[in-house]
Protein backbone atom coordinates (compact mmCIF):
# COMPACT_ATOMS: atom_id res chain seq x y z
CA UNK A 1 0.00 0.00 0.00
CA UNK A 2 3.26 2.17 0.95
CA UNK A 3 4.50 1.90 -2.36
CA UNK A 4 1.39 2.56 -4.11
CA UNK A 5 0.90 5.90 -2.40
CA UNK A 6 4.49 7.05 -3.36
CA UNK A 7 4.55 5.84 -7.00
CA UNK A 8 5.39 8.72 -9.02
CA UNK A 9 5.10 6.97 -12.69
CA UNK A 10 2.18 8.09 -14.67
CA UNK A 11 -0.27 5.65 -13.66
CA UNK A 12 -0.56 7.14 -10.13
CA UNK A 13 -2.96 9.65 -11.85
CA UNK A 14 -4.89 7.06 -13.28
CA UNK A 15 -5.23 5.62 -9.93
CA UNK A 16 -5.89 8.92 -8.43
CA UNK A 17 -8.72 9.36 -10.96
CA UNK A 18 -10.24 5.78 -10.17
CA UNK A 19 -10.12 6.38 -5.78
CA UNK A 20 -12.17 9.91 -6.82
CA UNK A 21 -14.28 7.89 -8.84
CA UNK A 22 -14.42 5.02 -6.28
CA UNK A 23 -15.36 7.69 -3.08
CA UNK A 24 -17.39 10.31 -5.11
CA UNK A 25 -20.20 9.06 -7.29
CA UNK A 26 -21.90 5.42 -6.07
CA UNK A 27 -23.89 7.51 -3.12
CA UNK A 28 -25.58 10.13 -5.12
CA UNK A 29 -29.06 8.90 -5.81
CA UNK A 30 -29.85 8.17 -2.48
CA UNK A 31 -28.90 10.95 -0.38
CA UNK A 32 -30.33 13.67 -2.04
CA UNK A 33 -33.33 13.94 -4.73
CA UNK A 34 -31.76 16.99 -6.77
CA UNK A 35 -29.14 20.10 -7.14
CA UNK A 36 -32.49 22.19 -5.10
CA UNK A 37 -34.29 20.97 -2.19
CA UNK A 38 -33.76 20.63 1.43
CA UNK A 39 -29.57 21.09 0.87
CA UNK A 40 -28.96 24.73 3.15
CA UNK A 41 -26.31 26.06 1.02
CA UNK A 42 -29.48 26.29 -2.09
CA UNK A 43 -31.73 27.76 0.67
CA UNK A 44 -29.61 30.88 0.91
CA UNK A 45 -26.54 30.60 -1.79
CA UNK A 46 -24.35 33.75 -2.29
CA UNK A 47 -23.96 35.24 -5.64
CA UNK A 48 -21.60 33.33 -7.19
CA UNK A 49 -22.93 30.36 -5.97
CA UNK A 50 -26.67 31.21 -6.89
CA UNK A 51 -24.79 31.76 -10.79
CA UNK A 52 -23.61 28.29 -10.87
CA UNK A 53 -27.13 26.57 -9.74
CA UNK A 54 -28.04 28.60 -13.25
CA UNK A 55 -25.43 27.23 -15.24
CA UNK A 56 -25.80 23.73 -13.82
CA UNK A 57 -29.14 22.94 -12.85
CA UNK A 58 -29.52 19.35 -13.39
CA UNK A 59 -28.32 16.28 -11.33
CA UNK A 60 -26.15 14.88 -13.24
CA UNK A 61 -23.86 17.91 -14.27
CA UNK A 62 -24.03 18.98 -10.70
CA UNK A 63 -22.11 15.62 -9.64
CA UNK A 64 -19.73 15.85 -12.73
CA UNK A 65 -18.76 18.78 -11.57
CA UNK A 66 -18.40 18.52 -8.40
CA UNK A 67 -16.06 15.65 -9.14
CA UNK A 68 -13.85 17.88 -11.85
CA UNK A 69 -13.71 20.17 -8.16
CA UNK A 70 -12.68 17.52 -6.05
CA UNK A 71 -9.78 16.24 -8.42
CA UNK A 72 -8.79 19.91 -9.38
CA UNK A 73 -8.10 20.14 -5.58
CA UNK A 74 -6.82 16.87 -5.15
CA UNK A 75 -4.02 17.73 -7.64
CA UNK A 76 -3.55 21.69 -6.79
CA UNK A 77 -2.85 20.01 -3.61
CA UNK A 78 -0.38 17.94 -5.32
CA UNK A 79 1.30 20.68 -7.11
CA UNK A 80 2.10 22.44 -4.16
CA UNK A 81 3.53 19.67 -2.67
CA UNK A 82 6.20 19.45 -5.44
CA UNK A 83 6.22 23.24 -6.31
CA UNK A 84 8.02 23.97 -2.69
CA UNK A 85 9.12 20.78 -2.13
CA UNK A 86 7.07 20.29 1.11
CA UNK A 87 7.79 16.19 1.32
CA UNK A 88 11.50 14.87 1.45
CA UNK A 89 9.98 12.07 -1.50
CA UNK A 90 7.98 13.86 -4.66
CA UNK A 91 5.25 12.02 -4.64
CA UNK A 92 1.41 12.22 -5.67
CA UNK A 93 0.81 11.02 -1.95
CA UNK A 94 -1.49 14.26 -0.70
CA UNK A 95 -3.43 13.56 -3.62
CA UNK A 96 -4.39 10.13 -1.81
CA UNK A 97 -4.86 11.34 1.36
CA UNK A 98 -6.84 15.13 0.53
CA UNK A 99 -9.62 12.70 -1.50
CA UNK A 100 -9.64 10.45 1.55
CA UNK A 101 -10.63 13.15 3.71
CA UNK A 102 -12.02 15.42 1.72
CA UNK A 103 -14.89 12.76 0.77
CA UNK A 104 -15.76 11.54 4.28
CA UNK A 105 -19.10 12.89 4.56
CA UNK A 106 -21.41 11.03 1.93
CA UNK A 107 -24.10 13.93 2.07
CA UNK A 108 -21.80 16.33 1.17
CA UNK A 109 -20.34 13.68 -1.91
CA UNK A 110 -21.45 16.63 -4.31
CA UNK A 111 -21.27 20.54 -5.33
CA UNK A 112 -21.54 23.14 -2.92
CA UNK A 113 -20.32 26.24 -1.93
CA UNK A 114 -16.85 25.37 0.27
CA UNK A 115 -15.69 23.15 -2.69
CA UNK A 116 -15.63 26.31 -4.33
CA UNK A 117 -14.03 28.21 -1.45
CA UNK A 118 -11.60 25.98 -0.93
CA UNK A 119 -10.32 25.81 -4.40
CA UNK A 120 -9.67 29.15 -3.89
CA UNK A 121 -8.19 28.98 -0.80
CA UNK A 122 -5.90 26.77 -2.53
CA UNK A 123 -4.91 29.14 -4.74
CA UNK A 124 -4.56 31.86 -2.24
CA UNK A 125 -2.11 29.63 -0.54
CA UNK A 126 0.16 29.29 -3.34
CA UNK A 127 0.72 32.84 -4.00
CA UNK A 128 1.51 33.28 0.11
CA UNK A 129 4.01 30.75 -0.28
CA UNK A 130 5.67 32.78 -3.62
CA UNK A 131 6.37 35.39 -1.67
CA UNK A 132 9.10 33.90 0.57
CA UNK A 133 12.21 35.09 -1.42
CA UNK A 134 10.89 37.87 -3.67
CA UNK A 135 11.65 41.26 -2.47
CA UNK A 136 8.11 42.56 -3.39
CA UNK A 137 5.41 41.14 -3.10
CA UNK A 138 2.77 43.58 -4.18
CA UNK A 139 0.80 41.45 -6.96
CA UNK A 140 0.69 38.21 -4.45
CA UNK A 141 -0.66 39.61 -2.27
CA UNK A 142 -3.16 41.71 -4.06
CA UNK A 143 -3.89 38.26 -5.61
CA UNK A 144 -4.22 36.09 -2.30
CA UNK A 145 -6.77 38.90 -1.24
CA UNK A 146 -8.50 38.76 -4.52
CA UNK A 147 -9.02 34.79 -4.09
CA UNK A 148 -9.93 34.43 -0.42
CA UNK A 149 -12.86 37.15 -1.36
CA UNK A 150 -14.10 35.19 -4.37
CA UNK A 151 -14.32 32.38 -1.90
CA UNK A 152 -16.62 33.99 0.48
CA UNK A 153 -18.74 34.93 -2.73
CA UNK A 154 -19.51 31.20 -3.02
CA UNK A 155 -19.51 30.60 0.78
CA UNK A 156 -19.77 33.87 3.32
CA UNK A 157 -18.31 32.10 6.21
CA UNK A 158 -15.50 31.55 4.34
CA UNK A 159 -14.00 35.34 4.53
CA UNK A 160 -12.70 33.94 8.19
CA UNK A 161 -9.79 33.09 5.81
CA UNK A 162 -9.37 36.58 5.35
CA UNK A 163 -7.52 37.04 8.57
CA UNK A 164 -5.62 33.67 7.94
CA UNK A 165 -4.22 35.43 4.81
CA UNK A 166 -3.11 38.23 6.93
CA UNK A 167 -0.99 35.79 9.19
CA UNK A 168 -0.17 33.74 6.48
CA UNK A 169 1.55 37.21 4.76
CA UNK A 170 3.25 38.11 7.82
CA UNK A 171 4.67 34.83 8.84
CA UNK A 172 6.36 34.41 5.33
CA UNK A 173 7.47 38.01 4.94
CA UNK A 174 8.64 40.87 6.73
CA UNK A 175 5.64 43.39 7.41
CA UNK A 176 5.03 45.71 4.83
CA UNK A 177 2.34 48.32 5.01
CA UNK A 178 1.79 48.45 1.61
CA UNK A 179 1.34 44.59 1.30
CA UNK A 180 -0.81 44.48 3.67
CA UNK A 181 -3.04 47.80 1.70
CA UNK A 182 -3.00 46.11 -1.46
CA UNK A 183 -4.48 42.51 0.34
CA UNK A 184 -7.54 44.39 1.96
CA UNK A 185 -7.60 46.12 -1.22
CA UNK A 186 -8.22 42.70 -3.31
CA UNK A 187 -10.60 41.41 -0.34
CA UNK A 188 -12.43 44.37 -0.89
CA UNK A 189 -13.04 44.48 -4.90
CA UNK A 190 -14.58 41.35 -5.87
CA UNK A 191 -17.34 42.57 -3.23
CA UNK A 192 -17.49 46.36 -4.95
CA UNK A 193 -17.57 44.42 -8.21
CA UNK A 194 -20.63 42.37 -7.28
CA UNK A 195 -22.16 45.22 -5.60
CA UNK A 196 -22.22 47.17 -8.89
CA UNK A 197 -23.25 44.26 -10.75
CA UNK A 198 -26.41 43.62 -8.49
CA UNK A 199 -26.89 47.52 -8.86
CA UNK A 200 -27.31 47.99 -11.88
CA UNK A 201 -29.02 44.77 -12.82
CA UNK A 202 -31.47 46.22 -9.67
CA UNK A 203 -31.66 43.25 -7.83
CA UNK A 204 -31.76 43.76 -3.90
CA UNK A 205 -28.44 43.65 -2.33
CA UNK A 206 -29.69 41.93 1.02
CA UNK A 207 -31.59 38.94 -0.58
CA UNK A 208 -28.28 37.76 -2.16
CA UNK A 209 -26.07 37.95 0.16
CA UNK A 210 -26.75 35.24 2.07
CA UNK A 211 -24.61 35.84 5.45
CA UNK A 212 -26.49 32.90 7.39
CA UNK A 213 -24.80 31.00 9.88
CA UNK A 214 -22.34 27.67 9.09
CA UNK A 215 -23.93 24.66 10.09
CA UNK A 216 -25.07 21.44 7.71
CA UNK A 217 -26.17 18.19 8.70
CA UNK A 218 -26.72 16.92 12.56
CA UNK A 219 -23.47 16.88 14.53
CA UNK A 220 -25.15 14.00 16.71
CA UNK A 221 -25.85 12.11 14.18
CA UNK A 222 -22.19 11.85 13.15
CA UNK A 223 -20.27 10.95 15.76
CA UNK A 224 -18.81 8.19 13.98
CA UNK A 225 -17.41 10.64 12.01
CA UNK A 226 -16.47 12.97 14.30
CA UNK A 227 -14.47 10.64 16.73
CA UNK A 228 -12.80 9.46 13.32
CA UNK A 229 -11.50 13.19 12.31
CA UNK A 230 -10.95 13.79 15.77
CA UNK A 231 -8.51 11.30 15.97
CA UNK A 232 -6.69 12.15 12.66
CA UNK A 233 -7.02 15.86 13.28
CA UNK A 234 -4.58 15.00 16.70
CA UNK A 235 -2.43 12.46 14.97
CA UNK A 236 -2.06 15.81 12.41
CA UNK A 237 -1.09 18.20 15.38
CA UNK A 238 1.45 15.67 16.41
CA UNK A 239 2.71 15.36 12.86
CA UNK A 240 3.22 19.20 12.15
CA UNK A 241 4.82 19.28 15.92
CA UNK A 242 6.97 16.72 14.68
CA UNK A 243 8.38 18.28 11.88
CA UNK A 244 8.81 21.60 12.99
CA UNK A 245 10.76 20.71 15.98
CA UNK A 246 12.39 17.02 14.54
CA UNK A 247 13.09 17.36 10.72
CA UNK A 248 15.69 19.38 9.48
CA UNK A 249 14.27 21.91 6.21
CA UNK A 250 15.10 25.27 4.55
CA UNK A 251 13.57 28.11 6.73
CA UNK A 252 10.69 29.03 3.97
CA UNK A 253 9.81 25.18 3.92
CA UNK A 254 9.51 25.98 7.89
CA UNK A 255 7.25 28.94 7.33
CA UNK A 256 5.23 26.83 4.62
CA UNK A 257 4.48 24.41 7.36
CA UNK A 258 3.63 26.79 10.26
CA UNK A 259 0.38 27.80 7.59
CA UNK A 260 -0.35 24.86 7.35
CA UNK A 261 -0.52 23.51 10.88
CA UNK A 262 -2.22 27.25 11.21
CA UNK A 263 -4.88 26.28 8.83
CA UNK A 264 -5.54 23.10 10.60
CA UNK A 265 -6.08 25.65 13.99
CA UNK A 266 -8.12 27.71 12.06
CA UNK A 267 -10.59 25.10 11.24
CA UNK A 268 -10.62 23.36 14.49
CA UNK A 269 -10.70 26.89 16.47
CA UNK A 270 -13.75 27.49 14.40
CA UNK A 271 -15.50 24.19 15.10
CA UNK A 272 -15.48 24.73 19.19
CA UNK A 273 -16.67 28.10 18.61
CA UNK A 274 -19.33 26.72 16.48
CA UNK A 275 -19.78 22.79 16.30
CA UNK A 276 -22.54 22.75 13.36
CA UNK A 277 -19.79 23.80 11.25
CA UNK A 278 -17.71 20.71 11.39
CA UNK A 279 -18.94 19.30 8.79
CA UNK A 280 -18.33 22.42 6.15
CA UNK A 281 -14.82 22.23 7.02
CA UNK A 282 -13.90 19.37 5.67
CA UNK A 283 -12.37 20.66 2.91
CA UNK A 284 -9.47 22.56 4.82
CA UNK A 285 -9.28 20.21 6.81
CA UNK A 286 -7.96 17.69 4.31
CA UNK A 287 -5.68 20.26 2.90
CA UNK A 288 -4.01 20.39 6.21
CA UNK A 289 -3.60 17.16 6.81
CA UNK A 290 -2.37 15.98 3.53
CA UNK A 291 0.11 18.53 2.99
CA UNK A 292 1.38 17.03 7.15
CA UNK A 293 0.84 13.48 6.46
CA UNK A 294 2.86 13.48 2.85
CA UNK A 295 5.93 14.91 5.08
CA UNK A 296 5.93 12.24 7.37
CA UNK A 297 5.42 9.63 4.97
CA UNK A 298 8.87 7.70 5.26
CA UNK A 299 8.09 7.47 9.09
CA UNK A 300 4.96 5.64 8.10
CA UNK A 301 7.20 3.32 5.50
CA UNK A 302 9.41 2.62 8.26
CA UNK A 303 7.36 1.77 11.47
CA UNK A 304 4.91 -0.81 11.68
CA UNK A 305 2.67 1.22 13.79
CA UNK A 306 2.31 3.76 11.60
CA UNK A 307 1.65 1.26 8.68
CA UNK A 308 -1.59 -0.13 11.02
CA UNK A 309 -2.37 3.57 11.00
CA UNK A 310 -2.39 3.78 7.83
CA UNK A 311 -4.85 0.42 7.70
CA UNK A 312 -7.08 1.80 9.90
CA UNK A 313 -7.37 5.36 7.94
CA UNK A 314 -8.06 3.45 4.53
CA UNK A 315 -10.70 1.02 6.67
CA UNK A 316 -12.12 3.82 8.27
CA UNK A 317 -12.80 5.74 5.27
CA UNK A 318 -14.73 2.65 3.48
CA UNK A 319 -16.48 2.51 6.80
CA UNK A 320 -17.75 5.66 6.35
CA UNK A 321 -18.75 5.54 2.79
CA UNK A 322 -20.61 2.58 3.51
CA UNK A 323 -22.54 3.71 6.60
CA UNK A 324 -23.80 7.10 4.66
Amino acid sequence: MIDLLKDTRPRAILFIVMLGAALWFPHHGQHWPGVAGDFPFDRQPMPLYRLFRLIAPTVWLNIALGFILVMAQAFLVTYLNLSYRLSQAQTFMPAYFFLMFSTLYVPLQRVHPVLFANFFLILALNELFDTVKKEKAIENAFNAGVYVSVASLFHFPSLFLAGFTFLGLLVMRPFVWREWGVMLLGVAMPYAVTAGILFLLDLPLAEQFAFGPMGVGKLQDNWPLLGFMAFWVLLGWLSGVLILNRISMKLETRKFFVMVLALLLFSVGIFVLWPPAFLELLPYTAFSLSILFARVAHFWEQTPLLKALLGILILGVAYLQFVG
